[in-house]
């Protein structure tokens, strides 16, 4: 068990208005009788206006956030399909897509403003942190402006696809039949990213510094004893922006002060509007967000079903894979920004290519000795790819922090060897599945801590993926039960229940560097561990009713604990998410064929979700709760 002593609280609402328009066309042209070409396109336009509000109480100051951001999404995609028979059952079957998409945020401004105080630090509940924080810190006119930014975002992606694959069927003997079937897949994924951020932080310490700032209309705002605009001018009623929220535990002030206000959407625009130009500069971190990326993948594969008889199905097949990579991003430190300036250039970029080729072998076979019982066993060699940010040659070094960011291009593919094996049951009454699965993963990333010196002998830590070079395993057991109960009388023969678990244990060794004294000396050692993003167990049942047309299920979902980021040294400091259940209610009921009403309760429970990290020193805590949701609607079929 873990005792709490909470330092800071973080209240926070979002209010989203989001228009959708968007429209498809299907043409289906029937060639003969063996050939058809299905053209399939779809155009979508999505606009996104935000405005959130958050309230901070910490053991430092009560700090109030206002957000408002602009965000427009267009979407294309393009289909066109054939399938062609020929003679003696020869079939050809082929597909080629065009897709792109482009998001554009041209506003999401952030204002910020702070009062001067904080508490003791002392508190053993939330509640009570937030009690101490509104009766000794608040006060309005110490509320003042602290940090404003607005952060511009244009991104886009493109993808091309093209697809055949050829089924040839072939029979051996009266008893062994099955096909051949070949074909090739080409895939160009291609994605750039352009973010700029303008911002002004340390408005308290510039105006002290300054004394007497020209960008500042003396009787536009009302400001504190030392000139600072304080928060009393940016206030409007909650209910002004459409909705009601007077009921949040956050507005802005004491109840005896100002209850039911926050900040204006219209203040936070105006001073933006108004000082863009001037006070706001760039934030020369923001650039090394920028990337150009191209993924271009051709494949190739071969693959034979034999069937003997109904006892025995062979599937085996070969895949070669070819992946080329192009990728474009930014190095350099904060300064190399701010000297060349917007118009200088920006900072100087590096393009890395790479190409390598991969072959994937698999073996699937099902033995059915009995009508009720089969026997399924599977070996196959899979590939998962790095997320293609990891990969973006990028780095940034930050001076004051002594450390640097960066990306790394050369990290490799994680490959797999799969082995499973299942037996199931199943008759009238429901189906059951029982097996177990082994799996060796070969180049597994993570983000990795290490210390470097420089030319000019500084200490740096560096911050960058890299790869395990140790083989990471993974073992566990599925089950899978469903069960109907037709059996039973009225009204009780509509009862269904399925239960499924999976319990896993994972290995992986992550190395680390460790300094050693007498002699000063660092050597590499290793850390075993957990997979990354995997639970130990997820298991979920569901209780429902299908009858005349009514579904109803009630649904409680199970996820263990699990391992988010590692630190190579000390388990206690690793990052973990929370073990998670959830309880959930679904209703349908079918009115005509082409008619469906349906309700969703989801977390009926109120379950938080959260994570866990325990650096040196002290344990920190975060716990997000959505609360209960409902979803109803109307489901209708033309």
């Amino acid at each position: 068990d873990i005792t709490f002593n909470p330092n800071s609280v973080n209240f926070g609402r979002t209010f989203r208005d989001r228009f959708r328009y968007g429209g498809s066309a299907t043409l289906d042209y029937q060639l003969g009788s063996k050939s058809r070409i299905t053209l399939n396109t779809l155009m979508q336009y999505k606009v996104d206006d935000i405005s959130r509000y958050q309230t901070i109480h910490n053991q430092f100051r009560t700090e109030y956030r206002h957000t408002i951001s602009e965000t427009t999404e267009r979407v294309l995609n393009a289909n066109l399909s054939g399938t062609h028979s020929f003679f003696k059952g020869w079939k050809l079957d082929w597909r080629t897509s065009y897709s792109t998409n482009n998001t554009d945020r041209p506003l999401n401004h952030n204002i910020r403003f702070w009062d001067v105080g904080g508490s003791d630090g002392t508190s053993e509940t939330p509640t009570e942190l937030i009690l101490k924080a509104r009766d000794s810190l608040h006060v309005l006119e110490e509320s003042v402006l602290a940090r404003v930014q607005n952060t511009v975002r244009d991104r886009q992606t493109e993808s091309i696809t093209a697809q055949a694959d050829f089924t040839i069927p072939v029979r051996v003997s009266d008893n062994i039949s099955g096909s051949i079937k070949f074909g090739g897949k080409f895939r160009q994924d291609s994605r750039t990213a352009d973010e700029t951020a303008i911002r002004r932080v340390g408005i308290e310490a510039l105006r002290a510094a300054d004394g007497d700032l020209d960008w500042l209309i003396p009787d536009q705002y009302e400001t504190n004893d030392n000139g600072i605009p304080i928060i009393n001018d940016f206030l409007a009623p909650l209910d002004q922006s459409r909705w009601d929220f007077s009921d949040f535990p956050f507005g802005v002030g004491t109840p005896e002060q100002l209850p039911g206000y926050h900040i204006s959407d219209g203040a936070a625009l105006n001073f933006f509007n108004t000082y863009r130009d001037s006070i706001y500069q760039l934030d020369p971190q923001q650039d090394f967000e920028d990337y150009t990326v191209m993924d271009r993948i051709s494949s190739g594969y071969a693959m034979a079903t034999l069937k003997y008889k109904n006892l025995v199905t062979v599937v085996g097949g070969l895949r070669a894979e070819n992946t080329y990579l192009e990728y474009t991003g930014f190095f350099g430190t904060a300064a190399d920004i701010e000297e060349e300036g917007l118009l200088g250039g920006g900072l100087p970029d590096t393009t890395r290519t790479r190409s390598y080729l991969e072959l994937f072998p698999q073996v699937n076979i099902k033995i059915q000795p009995r009508k009720w019982f089969d026997i399924r066993l599977a070996v196959t060699k899979s590939l998962t790819r790095p997320e293609f940010n990891l990969l973006v040659p990028w780095s940034r070094r930050l001076e004051f922090e002594k450390r640097i960011d960066a990306g790394n291009f050369d990290l490799e593919h994680t490959t797999a060897w799969n082995y499973d094996a299942f037996l199931s049951f199943y008759n009238d009454f429901g189906l059951l599945t029982i097996g177990g699965f082994y799996k060796e993963l070969t180049n597994i990333d993570f983000r990795s801590q290490r210390t470097i010196t420089d030319e000019f002998d500084v200490v740096l830590d560096l911050f960058q993926p890299r790869n395990v070079e140790d083989i990471t395993t993974v073992q566990g057991i599925e089950i899978d039960l469903q069960l109907n109960f037709r059996f039973l009388p009225v009204p009780f023969d509509g009862i269904v229940m399925s239960a499924n678990a999976t319990f896993l244990d994972s290995k992986t060794q992550y190395p680390y560097i460790e300094t050693l004294r007498n002699p000063l000396r660092e050597i590499e050692v290793v850390r075993e561990a957990p997979l990354r993003g995997q639970p130990n167990s997820i298991w979920n049942l569901s209780l429902g009713y299908e009858k005349k047309g009514f579904t109803g299920r009630i649904s409680v979902v199970h996820q263990g604990e699990v391992l988010r980021d590692i630190n190579e040294q000390i388990p206690e400091g690793d990052l973990l998410d929370f073990q998670t259940t959830r309880v959930e209610l679904t209703f349908k009921q079918k009115i005509t064929d082409n008619l469906k009403l349906y309700v969703n309760f989801n977390n009926i429970t109120d379950q938080p979700e959260g994570t866990l990290f325990s650096p040196v020193g002290r344990l920190d805590a975060n716990l997000s709760g959505f609360g209960a949701t409902a979803d109803f609607g109307v489901q209708v079929r033309f």
